[in-house]
């Protein structure tokens, strides 16, 4: 059973309500209610953990295709240079 992701009281909150004036029995179904939303829309320190550990990876990878966007975009501007010296070269000696 995964831990709670808060820490939450339940007997401790029942009594407060029973001393504010609720029946037992309300108390305990509220409470109940109360805790179940809790442990069902907290992220828990795993969850957190396991969520970091996905966007590590994802920032990786990214980083992986960033970089072989930018060799590509390199080489690509690097043939352009050196086709462009070529053809004034050649323009040159035509001349």
């Amino acid at each position: 059973m995964a831990e709670p992701a808060i820490k939450f009281d339940t007997a401790a909150a029942v009594d407060r309500l029973v001393a504010a004036g609720i029946p037992r029995e309300h108390a305990s179904a509220q409470v109940r209610l109360l805790a179940d939303t809790i442990n069902d829309n907290f992220a828990t320190k795993d969850d957190l953990d396991r969520l970091e550990q996905r966007l590590l990876t994802k920032i990786a990878e990214l980083e992986t295709r960033l970089g072989d966007k930018i060799i590509t975009t390199i080489k690509w501007t690097a043939g352009m240079q050196v086709g462009t010296i070529l053809a004034i070269i050649a323009a040159i000696k035509l001349l």
